[in-house]
């Protein structure tokens, strides 16, 4: 910042005035995103934030803004402009022709000395580490990845996905839940002191929960690229989907989603949803949409007139603002957990374990809505990552900046069958081996008897070895 701000005092005035509006406007803005993240996370902000960030609208900007506001972070601010302030003042205030004033030669000389303490902590490629340099970097290849996308949901590349599948007689409605910041360290199912799943824990027996499930990534875009984003045979994502795959293999596909839209082709996940033959956005107006409002639709998809169906559930869960995430009704944690890190971080956690009570009802209502069909049904429910919710240092949240812990990837995958499904499916659990939601297009495939070009039955869940 300092560099970039050096031309400005000497230049002329009238040009001044023009160099102002492009420090105001293109330089500074960038640099004040990434020095809040650096104060709030401790390092500077990384593609992977940024693609989040890009990927966002304005309301849950808000919500984010709001539930990480400190007054620590206004002050550093506030102090920063401060000192741009006193140095234009400062500088309109200092008057030269030909000789250069001592102010100018103390701010030369004081840019080169943090150039050349800084310089050895960074990449070869320096001007990467410029902020505005770095986030218009991200910004162009994240529009480039969304533009391939495009292209190839729209060609007819994707009829070269080669699919077989055994012939099944029965009707077929399988539900794909995809839960938001749930960690299975605060869920009951999972062995949390608070009962966080009462209505999923009377019907465990019918469940199959598997317990050493990771996401490969802290941050929704990038976890869920790994999950839906079909892998070839060096393990690299490939531009096809899951959804192509399952629409090959002759799935009518509906994609169902209470995530806030932005818009047509504006972020990963939506384009991937884009791939489903129906889709539906029901949070349109970025208001604060409770997951439940999706049942009407859901129950109207569950009885479209096809045989054979896959719905994928995209909910809100336990994202950030928890408090936000359930409806009066289910404050049932008021109590104080007794947390090390005071008053605000007990009424989070509550927020928090209320949110994963409320996503509790709305899985188990999905599962009692598909246990009335008869046929070869499934309900498989898992997250696209863990929140930390002050469970080992003074923070909440997810963010790859810091030091990524177990309550940031940890990530509950628990699946229910119909009678009939369980007899065509065996499945035996090793909940001693280690899976990455990276492997889920594998898992899911072998769960639905899915033979592909992007299949390798020894990634799947399932597998078990002679």
């Amino acid at each position: 910042m300092g560099l970039i701000s050096l031309p400005y005092l000497f230049i002329e005035k009238k040009v001044k005035k023009v160099y102002s509006i492009f420090l105001a406007i293109i330089i500074l803005p960038p640099v004040i995103i990434d020095l809040s993240h650096l104060l709030l996370f401790k390092k500077p902000i990384e593609p992977t934030s940024l693609f989040a960030i890009y990927s966002t609208n304005k309301k849950e900007v808000v919500e984010f803004i709001a539930s990480y506001f400190s007054i620590y972070l206004i002050f550093v601010i506030g102090f920063l402009f401060l000192v741009i302030y006193v140095l234009i003042y400062i500088n309109s205030k200092t008057h030269y022709k030909r000789s250069i004033s001592i102010f100018h030669y103390s701010y030369l000389i004081l840019s080169i000395l943090i150039l050349i303490t800084t310089l050895p902590r960074f990449s070869k490629n320096y001007l990467n580490e410029i902020s505005f340099v770095k986030i218009a970097n991200t910004y162009i290849n994240y529009k480039k990845e969304l533009k391939k996308m495009v292209i190839l949901g729209r060609s007819h590349l994707i009829k070269d996905i080669k699919v077989s599948r055994k012939t099944y007689n029965n009707s077929e409605t399988h539900i794909i839940i995809i839960g938001e910041s749930t960690s299975t360290y605060h869920m009951k199912l999972y062995g949390y002191e608070r009962n966080t799943n009462p209505r999923l824990q009377e019907i465990k027996h019918e469940l199959s929960v598997f317990n050493n499930v990771n996401s490969s990534a802290v941050e929704s875009v990038a976890s869920l690229k790994d999950v839906f984003l079909l892998k070839n045979k060096n393990n690299k994502n490939t531009l096809y989907t899951l959804i192509d795959c399952l629409n090959a293999a002759g799935f009518e596909t509906f994609w169902l989603s209470n995530q806030n839209y932005i818009g047509e082709h504006c972020t990963p996940i939506t384009l991937i949803g884009e791939r489903s033959k129906h889709v539906y956005f029901i949070n349109n107006l970025h208001i604060n949409n409770f997951d439940e409002n999706i049942f009407p639709k859901l129950d109207e998809v569950i009885a479209y007139k096809k045989r054979k169906k896959i719905i994928v559930v995209h909910l809100m869960g336990s994202h950030v603002d928890y408090k936000y995430r359930y409806p009066k009704r289910f404050k049932n944690f008021t109590d104080s957990p007794h947390s090390a890190f005071g008053e605000k971080a007990n009424e989070i956690i509550n927020h928090y374990d209320n949110s994963i009570l409320y996503n509790d009802y709305i899985v188990e209502k999905i599962i009692r809505k598909i246990r009335q069909l008869s046929g070869l049904n499934s309900v498989l429910f898992f997250a696209d990552h863990g929140d930390e919710v002050y469970d080992k240092r003074d923070f909440f949240g997810h963010n790859k900046a810091l030091t990524p812990s177990k309550y940031m990837s940890s990530v509950p995958f628990i699946l229910w069958r119909s009678s009939l499904f369980e007899k065509e499916k065996n499945i035996a659990i090793n909940n001693k081996k280690q899976y990455s939601l990276k492997d889920f297009s594998h898992t899911y495939q072998d769960l639905l008897g899915i033979n592909s070009t992007f299949f390798i039955k020894e990634k799947s869940f399932f597998y078990r070895e002679n």
